[in-house]
C-alpha cells in the first residue's frame, strides 16, 4: 500500500514540477534577479512535494454534504488464467513501477558513488590554507576546480599558475550554502529520475548558482574581461563530482551574456504571481473525483507488482470484460478463456480467490440492500469527529463459497479509528449469495472505498423531485441514476460490472449511482 501510493506521489509530484517550470522558463529566466530567481526555484522544488498532500472535498451537485459517512464505488476486479502465458504477467502500470525503483536504485548508488570519490579526494591531502572558514585543497588529479560545503578543491596546476579569481569564485559558492541546494536537487532526482522537469529546474538552479559566483567575483573589482577570458581558457578541465558545484563550463555562454546584461526591472519580478493560479489548478485536479479513481487503479496495480501476482491478466477475444477460469489439470480451453494446467491446482482450489467469476457474488436484497446496510451501521468515530478527520479509507474483503466474509484489510488507510469502523462494518455483514465459476461456488474479493466526511452546507438538485420508499416502517430512500431520480426496481436490475460508482449518504439516506 505504501509503495503504491509512493508511486502516484511522485507521479503528482513529476506534473507540478513541469507546469512550474513551464511557467518559469517563459517568463522569468532570462531575467537578471538572481536572488529571487534562486529562491523562486527552491520554492517551486519544495512546493511541488507540498502540493500533492493538500486536498479538497468535491461535492457533486447532486450530493448531500451533511451525510457523516458515504461508501463509494465497489470495485470489481477480474483476471483470467492463460496455459500459454508466462507464469507471471504484469500490465503497463506495473512496468513502469519495477523501471522507476530500478532508477531510485541507481540514481542512490551513483550519489553514493559520487559522495565516496569527494571525500577519498579529500581525505588523502591535507589542505594548503584556511581562508574565511574555508578550506582550499590542492589535489594532483586533472580536475576542475569545485566547492564542496566547507572545501574548495583544485588542482596543482591551477594553483601554481594564480588561484586568486578562481578560489574567490568557488568561496562565493560556499558562503552561499550552494552545496546544500546540489544535494537536495540530487535527492529530488533520486525520485524523479524519469522527469525531465526535475533535470532541468536543477541545471536552471546551478546556473543561478554561477551567475551569483561570478557576481560576487566581480564585486570585488576583477575586470569582467579578465575574467571572462580565465572561464574560457578554463574550459576544458574534468567535471567528475555529481554532488558538488563545479566551475561550470557547460553554461559559459550563458554566464558571459548575463554578465553583459542590463539589469532587469525589479517589478518584473511581480511574473511570479502567475505561480498562484499553477498551483491552485494543480490541488483541483489532484481533487477530482477522476483523478482520485485513476490514482486508486495505479496505486492497486502497483502493489500487485510487489506482491508479484501467481495469475495472469488476459482480455478475452472480445476485449468486452475480462474472465476469470478456475484452473484444472488436463483441461482443454474453451471459449470462456484458457485455462492453466497445474499438478497443485486441485489441492490449492479450495483457498483461491477470484476477481471476477461467471456469476458475481450479491448481497441479500441487491445493491441497494448492501449501501442501505452500510450507512445504517457506520457511526462516525467521535475521537475522529472531535478531531476533524476525515477522508477514505479502501476496505477488501472476500465473499467465500458458503457467502461468508473473510479477510477484510486496508487497502488505503486513513486513522486508527476510521480504520477500524470500515473494518468493522464490512467484517460483521451478513452472508451473501456466493458467487460461482463453472456452476461450483467459489471465494470471490470486492473493495470497498469507504469515504467519512464532516457535515457541511446542503447543496442538491433533483433530490427532493421525488422519493422511493425502501421500508415503510422505517425510511424512505431517494435512487438517483446518473442525475436522474430512479425506480427501486431499475437500481435492482444494475449489473455491479454497469456501475462505476455508487455513494450512500446516511443523514439523507440518497443513492446516488453513476454508470461506466
Amino acid at each position: 500500500m505504501i509503495m503504491g501510493m509512493f508511486f502516484v506521489y511522485s507521479i503528482k509530484v513529476a506534473l507540478c514540477q513541469i507546469a512550474f517550470f513551464l511557467v518559469y522558463k517563459l517568463l522569468l529566466s532570462r531575467d537578471t534577479f538572481f536572488r529571487f530567481n534562486h529562491y523562486l526555484i527552491l520554492t517551486m522544488i519544495v512546493a511541488s512535494f507540498i502540493l500533492p498532500f493538500v486536498g479538497l472535498a468535491f461535492t457533486d451537485s447532486n450530493t448531500l454534504n451533511q451525510g457523516v459517512v458515504e461508501v463509494e464505488s465497489i470495485i470489481l476486479q477480474g483476471e483470467v488464467i492463460d496455459d500459454f502465458a508466462t507464469p507471471y504477467s504484469i500490465s503497463l502500470v506495473q512496468v513502469f513501477f519495477i523501471l522507476y525503483i530500478i532508477g531510485v536504485v541507481f540514481m542512490f548508488l551513483s550519489n553514493i558513488v559520487s559522495l565516496f570519490h569527494i571525500f577519498n579526494l579529500i581525505s588523502k591531502v591535507d589542505y594548503i590554507r584556511e581562508e574565511d572558514g574555508i578550506k582550499i585543497v590542492v589535489v594532483d588529479s586533472k580536475v576542475s576546480p569545485f566547492s564542496w560545503f566547507g572545501y574548495v578543491v583544485m588542482n596543482r596546476e591551477d594553483y601554481d599558475m594564480g588561484s586568486k579569481t578562481i578560489v574567490m569564485h568557488e568561496k562565493a559558492h560556499a558562503r552561499l550554502g550552494h552545496s546544500y541546494e546540489v544535494m537536495l536537487c540530487n535527492a529530488m532526482i533520486m525520485f524523479q529520475w524519469y522527469n525531465p522537469a526535475a533535470w532541468l529546474m536543477k541545471r536552471e538552479l546551478q546556473d543561478i548558482h554561477e551567475y551569483e559566483a561570478d557576481a560576487t567575483v566581480l564585486s570585488e573589482g576583477i575586470d569582467a574581461k579578465q575574467y571572462q577570458m580565465l572561464l574560457i581558457r578554463k574550459s576544458v578541465g574534468e567535471r567528475a563530482f555529481l554532488l558538488a558545484n563545479n566551475l561550470n563550463y557547460n553554461s559559459l555562454k550563458k554566464r558571459i551574456k548575463m554578465m553583459k546584461t542590463t539589469k532587469t526591472n525589479k517589478w518584473q519580478c511581480l511574473k511570479a504571481i502567475v505561480m498562484v493560479p499553477v498551483a491552485a489548478c494543480a490541488v483541483v485536479a489532484f481533487a477530482c473525483p477522476a483523478v482520485e479513481r485513476t490514482t486508486m487503479d495505479i496505486e492497486r496495480e502497483t502493489e500487485s507488482a510487489i506482491e508479484s501476482l501467481s495469475v495472469i491478466n488476459v482480455t478475452d477475444a472480445n476485449a468486452q470484460s475480462k474472465k476469470t477460469v478456475k484452473p484444472q489439470a488436463n483441461q482443454n480451453t474453451s471459449d470462456k478463456g484458457r485455462q492453466k494446467s497445474n499438478p497443485q491446482d486441485k489441492q490449492n482450489d479450495n483457498a483461491k480467490v477470484y476477481d471476477v467469476v461467471e456469476k458475481m457474488p450479491s448481497f441479500p436484497g441487491g445493491m441497494p440492500a448492501l449501501f442501505k446496510y452500510l450507512c445504517n451501521n457506520l457511526h462516525y468515530p467521535k475521537v475522529a469527529e472531535e478531531k476533524k478527520v476525515e477522508g477514505r479509507v479502501l476496505v477488501t474483503f472476500v465473499v467465500g463459497k458458503d457467502g461468508s466474509i473473510s479477510n477484510a484489510e486496508l487497502v488505503r488507510s486513513v486513522s486508527e479509528e476510521l480504520d477500524a469502523e470500515a473494518i468493522r462494518v464490512v467484517s460483521s455483514m451478513p452472508k451473501w449469495q456466493p458467487g460461482t465459476q463453472n456452476g461450483k461456488p467459489v471465494n470471490v474479493k470486492f473493495t470497498v472505498p469507504v469515504t467519512f466526511k464532516l457535515k457541511g452546507d446542503v447543496s442538491t438538485q433533483n433530490v427532493n423531485k421525488k422519493e422511493q420508499s425502501v421500508d415503510n416502517n422505517v425510511t424512505k430512500v431517494v435512487y438517483i441514476v446518473d442525475g436522474q431520480v430512479a425506480q427501486k426496481e431499475e437500481v435492482e436490475q444494475l449489473s455491479p460490472l454497469t456501475i462505476e460508482s455508487m455513494t450512500v449518504v446516511k443523514n439523507g439516506e440518497h443513492l446516488m449511482v453513476l454508470r461506466k
